[in-house]
């Protein structure tokens, strides 16, 4: 049982390092002129394409579903992708990146109040601390101190960053309520799936568009397809199993590490003490939380 949980901690840790790739793999587009949804879509697009792929060559029964289920996996794309995506980026467009990071990761709060409610998860002193720690250490990694970061504070933004926080957490419910029926590649699949189809209706990921991109461009998609969507999910989910639901979305907020040094190496974001302490209380939550 030991090793079991510990293979999950290790899938979370590695789902969060993959989502914190999203800056650096995704720079090219974001750079573009290409609306931040359209990227959303054409990576999530692609990401489901992967999964269906990869599930017709290793195992094609994980596809089957009861469709009685249909319903849920709609909801958990809709939620997961479609929601999520147009809280977030709103909340950056409306209120900057910061705000909209700040609020994204007070996620764990709200799961671990549902993970109460519908699991009746264990509140333990581990958990707590580790809640704790990770929030005010996410606050000081992303540059929360910055007071220049609140220019284009506004309320609109706040309400799409909560929108955000509260569909991100959705996901870690779901999909452990998901897994009592199937496995978690198959979870992953189908919210991956039916979110890229409800992006596409506002948002298709084809047209004159793709014959305008360059090779940069393509290889970021690809890494944000391949690497920040499609890896991240499938390691995020299979840890999520093995995982109390409260856990792990503490553990994933590893993103935020991963981000910022990413982005020190590969971006050339500079670090400051703040930062570094930042980083060091997440890490230090993460820990907290593991031995709880």
């Amino acid at each position: 049982m030991q090793q079991y949980q510990k293979a999950g901690y290790l899938l979370i840790i590695l789902g969060g390092i993959f989502w914190g790739s999203t800056g650096i793999l995704g720079n090219p587009l974001f750079e573009s002129d290409l609306p931040t949804l359209k990227i959303v879509s054409m990576k999530t697009s692609l990401a489901a394409l992967i999964m269906l792929f990869v599930s017709l060559l290793w195992q094609p029964n994980l596809l089957k579903i009861n469709i009685k289920h249909i319903p849920f996996f709609i909801l958990s794309g809709l939620l997961a992708q479609f929601i999520f995506g147009l809280g977030y980026y709103n909340a950056i467009r409306y209120s900057g990146a910061t705000v909209a990071v700040i609020l994204l990761y007070t996620a764990p709060i709200y799961v671990l109040f549902y993970s109460l409610f519908f699991f009746k998860e264990e509140l333990t002193k581990g958990k707590i601390m580790g809640l704790i720690l990770t929030l005010v250490g996410c606050f000081l990694a992303v540059g929360g101190f910055n007071i220049n970061s609140y220019d284009n504070f506004s309320l609109l933004g706040v309400l799409y960053g909560l929108l955000a926080a509260i569909t991100y957490a959705s996901y870690t419910i779901m999909g452990k309520i998901g897994m009592e029926n199937y496995s978690p590649f198959t979870v992953a699949t189908y919210s991956l799936i039916f979110g890229a189809l409800l992006l596409a209706i506002p948002y298709p990921p084809v047209g004159n568009v793709l014959t305008k991109m360059d090779i940069y461009m393509w290889s970021s998609l690809l890494g944000l397809g391949f690497v920040a969507t499609f890896l991240a999910f499938v390691c995020y989910t299979a840890g999520l199993k093995r995982v109390d639901s409260s856990k792990a979305s503490i553990i994933v907020t590893v993103e935020v590490v991963a981000a910022a040094i990413l982005a020190y190496y590969f971006l050339g974001e500079s670090f400051n003490l703040a930062r570094v302490l930042g980083i060091t209380m997440v890490l230090s939550g993460i820990i907290s939380t593991r031995i709880s």
